[in-house]
């Protein structure tokens, strides 16, 4: 996680991220824990840019990152076996 702080193409951003660090070290005692830790730090960044937060709870996060949002599941809607390749 260290190593992000070092490889952002904006010199600032990446000393930001490197200080956030230090007063929020990474959570990883868990899967929901580590996820909830991202969030609030992607949040951070958000907040400095002005854009609104995102919902940190585990249902909203696997939503979006892990199971997809429902419309991606429509009748219809590409797979990720379809977009992805095929899996067994």
């Amino acid at each position: 996680i260290e190593a992000i702080g070092h490889f952002y193409p904006c010199a600032h951003c990446a000393e930001a991220f490197r200080e956030d660090l230090k007063m929020r070290p990474p959570q990883v005692t868990s899967r929901r824990e580590f996820s909830i830790w991202m969030c609030n730090m992607h949040n951070l960044v958000n907040e400095k840019l002005g854009k609104p937060a995102f919902p940190c709870d585990l249902p909203h996060l696997d939503a979006r990152w892990k199971t997809g949002h429902a419309s991606c599941w429509a009748p219809g809607s590409e797979s990720a076996k379809d977009s992805l390749g095929h899996f067994e």
